[in-house]
């Protein structure tokens, strides 16, 4: 809980100087970059991390190593992650961002979690569905889990919409474990 409260003060402190800027998607851009890089380097992020390397040296490397593809702005907010002990929030602190940037834009993520992958028909009238439902621009974000047997679930925000045949079959096996034995019809042979 508290680290995605820190991580949702830090995005809003982005996200206001990124108004301010009026440089929004440029910072989503950049912010997505960099926090790919960092990701994809395990020899970056074990520099970040490293207990014995002063905040003055990995902000020199994160200067040399990004300087050229960030903003001022960007640059520094990296630089006050490092300071305070935060660098390893940047995940955390880029979906946050993101998150605020989408609704500043009125788009909306959806994941669609689906037994098989779906065809791009059904994925365009899905899209549309939901764009029509929810009145803003979706985005799709797919996974398949065979296990769901049929039907799909929906992740939007913090809300989830199950309709798996998995989750259907769950709902009825707890309504059949609760019904007593003699309402179902079935006679006991007690001799």
């Amino acid at each position: 809980m508290l680290r995605n409260q820190i991580a949702e003060r830090y995005a809003q402190a982005l996200f206001d100087l990124a108004m301010e800027e009026k440089a929004l998607e440029e910072t989503q851009t950049q912010f997505h970059g960099i926090v790919g890089a960092i990701d994809s380097n395990d020899e970056l992020k074990q520099l970040l991390s490293h207990p014995k390397l002063s905040n003055g040296q990995k902000k020199e490397t994160l200067t040399k190593v990004f300087e050229k593809n960030l903003s001022n702005y960007l640059m520094n907010f990296i630089k006050i992650l490092v300071d305070k002990g935060r660098v390893d929030y940047l995940q955390a602190i880029y979906q946050q961002f993101k998150k605020l940037v989408d609704i500043q834009e009125g788009r909306l993520e959806v994941q669609v979690i689906s037994p098989i992958e779906l065809s791009a028909k059904y994925q365009d009238k899905l899209k549309l569905k939901l764009e029509d439902t929810t009145k803003k621009e979706v985005a799709l974000k797919l996974k398949v889990q065979p296990e769901l047997l049929g039907g799909l679930v929906l992740k939007i925000g913090d809300k989830i919409i199950d309709g798996s045949l998995l989750n259907h079959l769950k709902k009825l096996e707890n309504k059949l474990k609760g019904l007593e034995v003699s309402k179902l019809g079935v006679k006991i042979d007690e001799s």
